[in-house]
């Protein structure tokens, strides 16, 4: 069986895809599948891809009507036949020996459920920002599950992205995990029920992945009510979903004060909206409003109650006022 199943999702990104592609097959372990879903491309994205496919088997590449980027890892996922999935964005990058290194770890760890990475991100200005840089190291190597829920859902600042991850197939096979289709910031949900379902744990101490943020026409550029309603929905979601009641107390609530913080963030970009968009998330809260019960930090809990007595229209003006938290 093939060691690997990378999935690569591609739409639109003709001028980053060569780069993308060519880090993955210079790799010195040679044990993979490259999955190349063109999500409709319309530019020369397609065809690129098709290119490096003539020149290697290892490469398929799958051609399908425009769906979204969980759309797209759906069917890659579909198509996958190796022992882990490994999701790269076609716009990233990974570093030279990171498929041999990712191997040998996982050997060393008995064949992890999740196999948890530091991403490193790198900005158009030439900016890079190098995540969990004080990731807990040795303790998570003791491996429990209790251990990586709260350290990645209480302290860790990056802890949503699903590239960091590499995943048992099995584990994918047995809880069909999906990514939600037609949501922006879907890795929320990924990410929630990926560390609901799996039971054993390693961490990588190395930085393979780089992730490229600001790209212009970026699905996650920019301030929309859709942004924020979709976390809104995907962290009420969860937290009414009862598998999470298999999880020991102090677990589930860290899992779900982070999906609330993550809706307190994304709360910042109100003010960028226009009067109908705004209508449309004070809906979505009204709606929802049940899951602010799990806002955890002093500044969150004080915004909750504000808006307990003067409504959460003057509530959002406050918290915009307020916010300097990371996501």
């Amino acid at each position: 069986m093939t060691r690997f199943s990378v999935i690569v999702p591609v739409y639109n990104i003709e001028q980053y895809i060569s780069q993308c592609i060519t880090s993955i097959l210079e790799q010195s372990l040679g044990d993979f599948e490259l999955i190349i879903i063109d999500d409709g491309s319309t530019d020369g994205s397609g065809k690129i891809c098709d290119i490096f496919a003539a020149s290697d088997n290892r490469v398929r590449v799958l051609h399908k009507e425009n769906g979204g980027l969980s759309d797209a890892r759906n069917e890659g996922l579909m198509n996958a036949k190796g022992d882990y999935v490994v999701f790269i964005d076609g716009d990233d990058f990974i570093e030279p020996g990171s498929l041999e290194a990712i191997s040998q770890k996982l050997e060393k760890t008995m064949n992890p459920d999740v196999l948890v990475t530091k991403i490193r991100q790198f900005f158009e200005d030439g900016a890079i920002r190098y995540m969990d840089k004080e990731m807990p190291i040795e303790l998570l190597n003791e491996g429990k599950k209790e251990d990586y829920i709260k350290w990645l859902f209480g302290r860790s600042d990056n802890t949503w992205p699903a590239v960091r991850y590499l995943v048992k197939h099995d584990l994918i096979l047995k809880h069909n995990l999906q990514f939600l289709k037609g949501y922006l910031h879907e890795d929320i949900d990924w990410t929630s029920h990926l560390f609901l379902f799996s039971e054993s744990y390693a961490c990588l101490d190395s930085y393979w992945y780089n992730h490229r943020k600001g790209r212009p026409g970026s699905i996650t550029a920019g301030h929309s009510a859709k942004g924020i309603n979709d976390v809104i929905k995907i962290a009420a979601s969860n937290i009414r979903d009862s598998h999470y009641k298999a999880l020991p107390s102090d677990q589930r609530n860290v899992i779900f004060e982070r999906l609330v913080r993550s809706v307190l963030y994304k709360l910042r970009d109100y003010n960028y909206l226009g009067r109908d968009e705004k209508e449309a998330v004070l809906q979505a809260i009204e709606v929802n409003t049940d899951i602010f019960r799990f806002a955890s930090s002093l500044k969150h809990r004080a915004f909750v109650s504000f808006c307990n007595i003067f409504g959460f229209r003057a509530g959002l003006f406050l918290l915009n006022v307020l916010d300097g938290s990371n996501s």
